[in-house]
């Protein structure tokens, strides 16, 4: 096999794939690794631990010049050849019997210099490990550049297990110190040969020196990097161990051991895959940012929080787990606990920098942390192990704001909006470990350390739980809706309840806060302000195109009343569309609770106060954004300020907070329900007075002119014949909300064959028509994936214009079409308002109630389930193009007396709220 054929590269696992075994090969190597630790810690000594901590020193100059000389070049490059493979072996095998020699020959040195003459042949002994390690270098960069971590899980676990049982058996066999380099040169000999019998790479007697200095660019910033690192562990043990014996550098060892295994197991694997991941997206700045966020949120939650509650309850844990005669070792342990915590985020940004190629930056930033490591040596080191530990976490604080600088540099990324992501679970952390570290005080020693560690960990954990809850409920629910269902359903119930609670809590402090500033409805209209409203989407105004059909329909009643401006209540930074008839103006003060007060004061001085309610009202999406509405439409009327909720529906289980706050809404208020099975539902709570309208997109003027008509005009006119149909699709994840994932597909597959036998069959053509551009409810990505599923010989009829694009286009590209199918409301409505019959995907009773408006009945609606029925969806379709001619004519004929509904009320809300 030619060597082209040897490094053709492997498909990459995904990034979520990649985590998960990086994380599987940690624990494999690491659990089984820590399981052998706690065991040699029962049975050696302070003292012998202390012998192999300075072996240690021969071993991390081995890691770094050997085993990780190349790696990360290999993992990182973009492009790498078979030459760059060759040249990075063969360097690294030769570092490899350099290390080996100068280990053999300074073994005496260093055993003189500790006054330990015992040391030298473990030492010596250790040798054979930097082969072994220069053997396994280049294979093991492969497979994390491909994220095969699950080969390399399979090592690990090998060696680990193998090499652990081994140094058991040795240390009962009272070999002491031996018992460490057995386990060493185990290790890496079961590692070597596991990766060589997976790996498909081998060497070609070949070296090329440009090859190599194409990686040692990166690699020299890495080495260098390394280096520094030792100071922050071997330089220090040695100080340690020089000036304080090597009793108390065991008890640090321990301590130092114990930090870095949690490291390991919690960690490391989330930094290792995340530079793989972080490089795939060096060129997309955007999701750059949100990956690092992402990651850097879980570091805070899951690992961050574990390191805090280790050093809370470290005085019970450490003699728990190791014996009593470690209890020297819990001040240093406690300390590096800490610096852990940090170290937990802040390294992730570190390996963005690797990832991006700035490896530069994070040699300056290492340099600093190890000028201040040695600074604060001298000076903390008479306060014993804990002064030792703290030089290390007061250099790793010295060093955030530089990697704040960076990430503000190379991402423009504001370094509050990253802490600001983290600070909900660091707060809950805090606040678990003091009640922690009280706990495992108040226990003292009433009861075995064992007891007290795990009662004091369990108040950690519950408690830890219980504030995420109620601070991040919303992340944690999209969190269990992606477990499966079974394990998703507790958890998302309980989830839903402290959603609902905390906008409870939410929408009670802003009233009272609006209550407190707001004051009478000044007597002059003079004085008055202009009419304030808000949309359905207070974060984005216009955002979907629902939204917009809803806002045009709304302008051209505020043209045909004389009004000329009107502020628009939302988040702050949201734009404000621009409207040819009316000035809209922001007022950026919407759920803001330090803006309430000034709120209460807009409100209460408004000429009128204009709720557009659409299907946000009754407590589906956001109990917040629906109680709020309703409630602030209730405080204006209180005021004597004209209040009108109009264009909304309303669902048949509404959420118990909503529908009470409807039932006490004021008489004064003014409600206008858009069909009529919500204007039952809510006479039921309101009483009846609640008029029936008319959704306000029927207002909205189609533009006669626009691209999207141009592109399906002039795609019709080539492929059209006599007595063809045109058909409008839409399928979206909005009108699917209630179905699996699993539902999804399947509903995508049904109508994916259903579409090829009505091409087939009646020569139907059909235009995919995405309705929503957002991000969070996208119909162009599954319109796409309903695109990739039809027959390619016949996508010739199928047509799915490109978007962005106004919903005045929509309602004039509907022009065209025959039916329309489709699950978003407002296509329906432009679709009805151009006279073309629907098929309509029904949920929660809201387009049966705006078909009874043209007296269309259940023949137009499908189930969200029946969209998964290819033979039924498909008999659903073909009744209704039987049955054209009939519906079309029953639409035109009252098509004028909805238009109309759709503005007679609001028009009378003017004039009354005019003549008060």
């Amino acid at each position: 096999m030619s060597a082209e054929g040897r490094t053709e590269p492997r498909r990459p696992a995904s990034a979520t794939h990649g985590t998960f075994w990086a994380y599987a090969q940690n624990w494999a190597a690491r659990g089984i690794t820590l399981l052998v630790f706690f065991a040699l810690a029962r049975l050696l000594t302070p003292t012998e631990f202390g012998a192999f901590a300075v072996t240690m020193v021969f071993l991390a100059l081995g890691e770094i010049f050997v085993e990780q000389l190349y790696a990360h070049s290999i993992v990182q490059r973009e492009e790498l050849t078979p030459a760059h493979l060759d040249a990075a072996f063969w360097a690294t095998v030769f570092f490899g019997l350099l290390m080996a020699l100068v280990t053999v020959l300074g073994a005496g040195f260093f055993a003189k210099w500790f006054d330990a003459p015992g040391i030298a042949p473990v030492i010596m002994a250790i040798a054979p490990a930097f082969v072994l390690m220069a053997l396994s270098s280049v294979p093991a960069g492969l497979l994390r550049r491909t994220l095969d971590y699950r080969t390399l899980a399979r090592r690990t676990a090998l060696s680990n297990l193998s090499s652990g049982v081994l140094a058991i058996i040795s240390a009962f066999a009272g070999l002491g110190v031996w018992a460490f380099v057995v386990q060493l040169l185990c290790f890496h000999l079961v590692g070597t040969w596991v990766l060589w019998r997976h790996e498909r790479w081998r060497p070609n007697w070949r070296f090329s020196l440009r090859a190599l200095r194409e990686l040692s660019g990166f690699s020299a910033s890495m080495t260098f990097i390394r280096l520094l690192d030792l100071v922050d562990t071997r330089v220090v043990e040695l100080a340690i161990g020089t000036r304080l014996g090597l009793l108390t550098l065991g008890n640090y060892a321990l301590a130092t051991r114990a930090s870095q295994a949690a490291t390991q197991l919690l960690a490391a694997p989330l930094w290792e895959s995340s530079i793989g991941a972080f490089a795939r997206q060096q060129s997309d700045p955007a999701a750059l940012k949100e990956l690092l966020q992402q990651r850097a949120l879980l570091a805070a939650t899951f690992i961050a929080p574990i390191f805090m509650f280790s050093a809370a309850t470290g005085e019970r844990l450490i003699p728990a787990v190791f014996g009593a005669k470690w209890n020297d070792a819990v001040p240093a342990f406690q300390v590096l606990c800490l610096l852990g915590v940090i170290r937990s985020v802040s390294f992730l940004y570190g390996g963005m920098l690797q990832a991006i190629g700035a490896a530069g930056m994070s040699v300056r930033i290492a340099v600093v942390r190890s000028v201040v490591t040695l600074g604060c040596l001298p000076l903390l080191m008479p306060h014993g192990l804990a002064g030792v530990a703290s030089c290390l976490l007061v250099a790793q604080i010295a060093v955030l704001p530089m990697v704040f600088f960076v990430i503000r540099s190379k991402l423009e990324l504001n370094p509050l909006l990253l802490i600001r992501n983290i600070a909900k679970p660091f707060f809950a952390a805090v606040c678990a470990a003091v009640l922690g570290w009280y706990t495992a005080n108040a226990l003292g020693g009433r009861v075995p350390d064992a007891v007290g560690a795990t009662v004091s960990l369990l108040a950690c954990v519950l408690s830890f739980a219980a504030l995420l809850v109620f601070l991040m409920p919303t992340r944690l629910m999209l969190a269990a809706r992606k477990l499966p269902p079974r394990l998703g359903r507790l958890p998302g119930t309980w989830l839903v309840r402290m959603i609902r609670l905390q906008d409870s809590i939410r929408v009670f402090a802003c009233l009272l806060l609006m209550r407190t500033a707001s004051s009478r409805r000044p007597a002059d209209p003079a004085s008055r302000g202009s009419v304030i409203i808000v949309f359905p989407d207070a974060y984005s105004i216009d955002g979907s195109l629902g939204d917009q059909a809803l806002l045009g329909g709304l302008m051209s009643i505020f043209e045909s009343a004389d009004i000329r401006t009107a502020r628009a209540l939302c988040r702050p930074g949201v734009p404000v569309p621009h409207s040819p008839q009316v000035v809209l103006e922001r007022l950026p003060l919407w759920g803001n609770l330090r803006q309430a007060r000034r709120l209460g004061r807009e409100l209460t001085c408004a000429s009128a106060f204009v709720i557009v309610g659409a299907d946000v009202l009754d407590g589906f999406y956001s109990r917040f954004e629906s109680v709020l509405r309703l409630r602030m439409a209730g405080f204006c009327a209180e005021r004597g300020v004209p209040a009108l909720i109009c264009s909304f529906s309303f669902n048949g289980a509404p959420d118990p907070v909503a529908a009470d706050t409807l039932k006490r809404m004021p008489h004064k208020v003014t409600l206008l329900c858009r069909d009529a099975v919500s204007r039952e539902r809510v006479a039921r709570l309101a009483g009846e007075g609640v008029q029936l309208t008319a959704d306000l997109a029927y207002l909205l003027k189609p533009s006669p002119q626009s691209a999207l008509e141009e592109t399906v005009s002039a795609w019709l006119a080539k492929r059209r014949a006599s007595g063809q149909g045109v058909i409008g699709w839409n399928i979206s994840p909005h009108s699917l909300k209630l179905l699996s994932s699993g539902q999804h597909q399947d509903a995508l597959k049904a109508c994916a064959e259903v579409i090829g036998r009505l091409v087939r069959e009646r020569g139907v053509l059909v235009v995919l028509m995405p309705h929503d551009f957002r991000d969070d409810a996208s119909d162009p990505q599954m319109l796409m994936n309903l695109w990739n599923l039809i027959d390619p010989a016949l996508r010739d009829k199928v047509l799915e214009p490109q978007g962005p694009y106004r919903a005045s286009d929509v309602k004039q590209c509907c022009a065209h079409f025959d039916l329309v199918v489709t699950g978003r409301m407002h296509l329906m409505i432009a679709a009805l308002g151009r006279e073309v019959p629907v098929l309509a995907v029904e949920y929660q009773g809201k387009f049966a109630g705006a078909l009874k408006h043209f007296g269309l009945g259940p023949e137009h609606l499908l189930t969200p389930a029946e969209m998964s029925d290819g033979d039924r969806l498909h008999q659903t379709i073909v009744a209704s193009l039987e049955k054209l001619a009939q519906t079309r004519s029953q639409i035109a004929l009252r098509r004028p007396a909805v238009v109309d509904l759709a503005s007679s009320a609001i028009k009378r809300f003017w004039k009354e709220a005019r003549a008060s």
